[in-house]
């Protein structure tokens, strides 16, 4: 055990170090400062790696310190597997961190449980002049009971290129909390029982996506300026105040393809803030849905369509821009009204259910499902040709409403296709814009799957191949007879 010092480990202008199987706890001391006025001035790291590259920081704990591990413009270091917890200073609340990542790149912070350091659990510094401070990943820890779990960013640089993925955070004030960065991604996190789950301040051209928000006072959070950003296919459940609020000058973000569920209120929008556009969300069983008074923009025009709200009740036996042509399409035929200045004008008739679809021309593609059935097994098989998922309901007229990415249909269909219920073909209508085209059929309820494939499928093209080709042998043999 290295105990009691300045610092535990100490590491410095080296390369390729590693440091593995070590309990540093205890190391924090004091100095007095007379001058200008008294002051006692605390100090003391576990592990401090400075100016050095490559390092490796592997199961280690690192317990009541000042600072758990400290890396200060060092390149290229992973902290692994590391137990770090209770590191702090008693005589203050404003001391105490896990893991400090100061003007330093290509850091990975992995698979470590850290939990009541009292200020940070990881802190991630923001970028010098020369770029350090970017491209830093925080990738599954378990990172409990701080002020912040984690926090990126500076109030007087900017942060830049942090991943932050599948972390859960849980008991925080601030599960995730990004100042003044650019270019983050938060993704795949599990955050819970936090006050805020996860909070953009004066931040710009950020992605929070495919994260899990369950049970915190507000979920997501953007304020200060906090433009140009995406929230992105996020359950949002179950928060006390908010689900997700956007306030303070936060303009042009994009909110998509969100479960907003059960929280108090399920989004709002207040103090200048603008251009914001939100579309493709379930609004479900929130006490307030919205509440704003600002102007937004709640659909994505047609036949994109706009969100799905639980206390929508107008009917849908008419479809097309104007919703003025006989026959249903999945969209409302009547807007819904937020407020005086707020109206989604395509309002979904089920939830949308969301589904990745892999990788096409190096971007990550969704297609979605809009229907009154429950929708499983959703598959894509590529060599194929086929889309294919399973819906359920109990009685009464099931519909689907389905969006596919364009890239994909022109891929796999050239344009032309045909949908299949239980093998047997039935009619749809389809729309089709830049990014996607759009499928509306209806079928009987029970448990059917749902078969999308080429017009002229190898599938449907089978029977026939094998009948002409028993036709062409039996020929073969009447004329050898006739010989």
């Amino acid at each position: 055990m290295v105990e009691k010092f300045h610092i535990g480990i100490h590491v410095l202008y080296s390369t390729k170090i590693t440091i593995t199987g070590n309990n540093a706890s205890y190391n924090k001391i004091f100095w007095i400062m007379e001058e200008p006025e008294f002051e006692i001035i605390w100090e003391g790291d576990g592990i401090a790696v400075l100016r050095s590259n490559e390092t490796l920081i592997f199961n280690n704990t690192l317990s009541n310190n000042l600072y758990g591990t400290y890396i200060g413009q060092s390149n290229s270091t992973r902290i692994d597997g590391n137990k770090i917890y209770d590191n702090n200073q008693y005589e203050s609340t404003w001391f105490g961190w896990g893991i400090s990542i100061y003007e330093s790149k290509n850091v990975t912070a992995i698979n470590n449980i850290i939990s009541n350091n009292t200020v940070y659990g990881i802190y991630g510094g923001a970028a010098s002049a020369e770029g350090y401070g970017s491209s830093n990943v925080i990738h599954n820890n378990t990172i409990s009971d701080h002020e912040y779990g984690v926090y990126v960013g500076s109030y007087d640089s900017v942060a830049r290129n942090y991943v932050i993925s599948e972390n859960s955070l849980f008991s925080n004030n601030g599960g995730v909390y990004v100042n003044n960065a650019q270019n983050q991604t938060i993704m795949n996190n599990n955050v819970s029982s936090n006050t805020c789950g996860i909070c953009l301040v004066g931040s710009t051209n950020n992605t929070i996506i495919n994260n899990a928000l369950f049970k915190n006072a507000y979920g997501i959070t953007f304020g200060n300026y906090a433009n140009h950003s995406r929230i992105l296919f996020n359950t949002i459940l179950n928060s006390s105040a908010l689900g997700i609020q956007i306030t303070d000058n936060s303009n042009n973000n994009l909110v998509v393809g969100n479960n907003i569920t059960l929280n108090n209120k399920g989004i709002t929008l207040t103090n200048n803030c603008y251009n914001n556009t939100i579309f493709h969300n379930n609004f479900i069983g929130n006490t307030e849905h919205v509440y704003t008074d600002m102007n937004n923009t709640w659909d994505n025009g047609y036949p994109s369509g706009g969100n799905y709200w639980s206390n929508y009740t107008s009917a849908d036996i008419k479809w097309g821009a104007d919703q003025n042509e006989t026959g249903s399409d999945g969209i409302g035929d009547t807007k819904h009204i937020i407020n005086e200045n707020n109206t989604d004008c395509y309002p979904l008739m089920a939830p949308i259910n969301l589904f990745d679809v892999g990788v096409w021309e190096e971007t990550t593609q969704y297609a979605n499902v809009i229907s009154n059935s429950t929708v499983s097994n959703f598959q894509i098989n590529t060599t194929e040709k086929i889309i294919s998922f399973n819906v359920t309901g109990e009685t009464g007229v099931g519909f689907c409403r389905v969006i596919i990415p364009k890239i994909i249909a022109d891929t796999l269909w050239l344009g032309n296709y045909a949908v299949l219920v239980n093998g047997v073909p039935v009619e749809f209508r389809n729309w089709t814009d830049t990014e996607n085209v759009y499928l509306y059929f209806t079928y009987s309820h029970s448990e059917k799957e749902v078969v999308i494939i080429p017009e002229f499928s190898s599938i449907a093209f089978m029977p026939l191949l094998v009948l002409l080709t028993m036709l062409t042998l039996i020929l073969k043999k009447l004329n050898r007879k006739h010989q």
